[in-house]
């Protein structure tokens, strides 16, 4: 199984060790892939071959390194200018500030008069080109509907 482009650029590798966390335990499993069906994500797991493996992992939380959006994934400043559009082409609009919450940021895209707030995180971005300025994302349902 393959995963999809924009999988691979915002999940880590297979092979990559994923920390799980319930309450009480802690375990270490290594990730064999991820696949998206519709906007839910399957993670399987090489030491999980069974369906009674699988439901041991019920209320465990999954803890891992967010790979590398191209090669600068922590530097918000660079994405000042560019044009937002999401997954359908529509375009939000341009960049035009960046705000740090604690560890959240949220870009300040202006289209025409309108103002809409994104909050920006590799798990939103399917494309960033620094050559056409350019950030595809895939926005949460009702998003841009909040900002009116």
């Amino acid at each position: 199984m393959e995963p999809t482009p924009e999988l691979s650029q915002r999940f880590p590798e297979p092979g990559t060790l994923i920390i799980l966390k319930s309450r009480k335990y802690q375990k270490s499993l290594t990730l064999e892939y991820v696949k998206q069906v519709g906007r839910r994500l399957i993670f399987k797991f090489s030491q999980v071959d069974s369906i009674e493996s699988a439901l041991s992992l019920v209320a465990y939380s999954l803890y891992s390194e967010v790979p590398a959006l191209g090669d600068r994934v922590g530097d918000e400043s660079l994405v000042l200018g560019f044009s937002v559009h999401d997954s359908r082409g529509e375009c939000w609009g341009v960049v035009r500030d960046i705000t740090r919450h604690g560890l959240s940021v949220t870009l300040e895209v202006v289209h025409e008069d309108r103002v809409i707030l994104v909050p920006y995180h590799p798990l939103l971005v399917l494309r960033m080109s620094t050559e056409e300025k350019l950030l595809v994302i895939d926005p949460p349902g009702g998003l841009k509907d909040l900002n009116r």
